[in-house]
């Protein structure tokens, strides 16, 4: 970086660590750098390594979008005040010792966050997430200590919310803090059913896709459909937690006549959107 012409300005940067550097040192250079400059508005990290100056990047008030693979850093909340798209993926966060845990409350501008594959070190009990901003919100494969923490309640302040994508083998208990009015469109991928599947997985997803029920757009894969059809009971009385469906999508590759969705699941789904006229069992095709 020392050796680059700086009468350019520059206004990204994507570095990848080599697994035969000392990728600590170098990406911990690389935030003093990021941290003195005017100008930059991307950062992509690729390292599978412990970084410690992280928080640093709060000086940065260029930095927009902000993407991190691999990394490992003791974080309790990010003070990112100009970004408006963090991006994670497969990083592992030293949380301390309290129960809650609210990363993004210092992010005050974030308009696009996506965690995938992250791991939550400590006694984590309530992961919040405050954006007041927040349009796009994609959750998948989260685990607190290498689990999956059925305690572990994913509280949302995030008024702004048009699009969510939720993706594991797992369910967490959701709660919203504010009405999702703006909600346009949600995405529940349940990728297997794991050999301990219970019938609390089905009162999770009541639970979810009551927190979600204004979406208009709903996508839910087949495992979905079928956890929903193993416990046709819970859904007896229940009323139906979408009131503004007006497009239903199975996400699936496979044939169309390999899936089909019980009546009762359904009517328990969208008996309470009167706007639906049409479903479709394909991903990428409308009927």
């Amino acid at each position: 970086m020392s050796h680059r012409d700086a009468s350019t300005n520059l206004y990204a940067i994507n570095f990848t660590c080599n697994d035969d550097l000392d990728d600590s040192e170098i990406v911990d250079s690389l935030i003093d750098h990021v941290t003195l400059s005017p100008t930059i508005q991307l950062l992509s990290i690729v390292a599978e390594c412990p970084v410690t100056k992280l928080p640093q990047l709060s000086l940065c008030h260029s930095l927009t979008t902000l993407r991190l693979d691999d990394i490992a850093t003791e974080a309790t909340g990010f003070e990112f005040v100009s970004l408006q798209c963090f991006h994670l993926f497969d990083c592992r966060f030293e949380c301390g010792s309290g129960d809650t845990l609210d990363l993004f409350r210092g992010c005050i501008t974030l308009q696009d966050l996506c965690m995938q594959d992250c791991v939550y070190y400590g006694r984590v009990k309530r992961f919040k997430i405050s954006a007041p901003h927040l349009v796009h919100l994609s959750v998948s494969g989260m685990r607190v200590d290498e689990e999956f923490d059925s305690d572990c309640i994913i509280e949302l302040f995030t008024p702004k919310l048009q699009t969510f994508t939720y993706s594991d083998s797992h369910v967490y208990k959701f709660s919203v803090k504010v009405n999702l009015s703006l909600l346009q469109k949600v995405n529940i991928v349940l990728d297997y059913l794991t050999t301990d599947m219970d019938a609390n997985l089905s009162l999770r997803l009541f639970e979810l896709f009551e927190v979600v029920g204004s979406a208009k757009s709903v996508f839910l894969s087949p495992v979905v459909i079928k956890v929903l059809s193993m416990f046709p009971n819970l859904m007896k009385g229940r009323p139906s937690p979408f009131s503004r469906v007006t497009i239903f999508k199975l996400i699936t590759d496979g044939p169309l006549y390999s899936y089909l969705i019980p009546t009762n699941v359904m009517t328990y789904l969208f008996g309470g959107s009167p706007e639906m006229r049409r479903w479709n069992l394909n991903s990428h095709k409308r009927m």
